[in-house]
């Protein structure tokens, strides 16, 4: 099986901080396709993002390219929610 797993570590400039942004980003983990999975959690004062996804084609259609097009549609979504909350809670994710 072909997989794929991306993980992103943002450093916020304290632990509470990254709680209110992993809080914000529960919403986005739901109905996602069977084969993408996401896992977010804080290490310190670290969020940390992992997606990961099969590029099996499945029943539904998608061929591997399809799925990592969607795969980076994903990740960049997450981001930009990131970003958003960032500027909202005047968080520094330097």
């Amino acid at each position: 099986m072909l997989r794929v797993r991306v993980t992103i570590r943002i450093r916020m400039d304290e632990p509470s901080k990254a709680m209110s942004m992993l809080e914000s980003l529960e919403p986005d983990n739901v109905g996602i396709p069977a084969w993408l999975s996401m896992d977010f959690h804080i290490d310190g004062s670290v969020l940390v993002l992992t997606f990961e996804a099969s590029l099996d084609a499945g029943s539904e259609g998608y061929g591997s390219s399809r799925r990592v097009a969607s795969l980076i549609s994903t990740i960049d979504e997450v981001l930009e929610h990131i970003g958003t909350m960032a500027r909202v809670m005047n968080i520094d994710t330097g």
